[in-house]
């Protein structure tokens, strides 16, 4: 028995390119991940908790665009707020969804990447924004957010937390 554990130890740690990210994704990671996406599709909203330059904390509501398939999230912001300070001193983000219906959340730990590219600002653009921005959008800037992990708690799905820790589904995206 020792021999099997130290060879999973072995396998799983030591051996250069084989880890668990690598593993190939199954059934219940592409279920776990479209209900996800159904839920931060629906919500419409969500928090962009980010950390400024002495490590404190900041929570802002955000209005998302709809989640890619591997749970990438743009978001627009003015170049100069502090959102944008906070990810150029670390990018480091966490994002959090939770139901309209208080039926769950989803909650992305990731990384935010900001992007100043015309041809993508202007596909993630809402027109309703243009009172909050100069007419050359000038002060426009997006947020990219590439999740490395998630959790996931959904009632309707039937995806609880432990009963005795109240750890709720997760899993690696990266």
């Amino acid at each position: 028995m020792q021999k099997v554990i130290l060879l999973t130890i072995l396998i799983f740690f030591f051996i250069p390119g084989f880890s668990q990210s690598d593993q190939p994704k199954g059934p219940e990671y592409e279920r776990l991940t479209t209900i996800a996406s159904d839920m931060m599709t629906e919500t419409g909203l969500c928090a962009l908790i980010t950390y400024d330059s002495t490590s404190k904390t900041n929570v802002r509501t955000m209005q998302p665009f709809p989640p890619e398939e591997d749970l990438t999230v743009w978001f627009g912001t003015n170049a100069l707020s502090r959102k944008v300070q906070d990810i150029k001193h670390n990018p480091e983000v966490v994002l959090y969804y939770a139901s309209a219906d208080a039926s769950g959340s989803v909650v992305l730990y990731g990384n935010a990447q900001l992007v100043n590219d015309k041809e993508l600002k202007q596909k993630y653009w809402i027109e309703s924004w243009e009172d909050f921005y100069e007419k050359d959008r000038s002060n426009y800037l997006l947020i990219k957010v590439v999740p490395e992990s998630m959790e996931i708690l959904s009632t309707k799905h039937g995806l609880s937390g432990d009963t005795i820790t109240w750890k709720v589904p997760s899993i690696d995206i990266k």
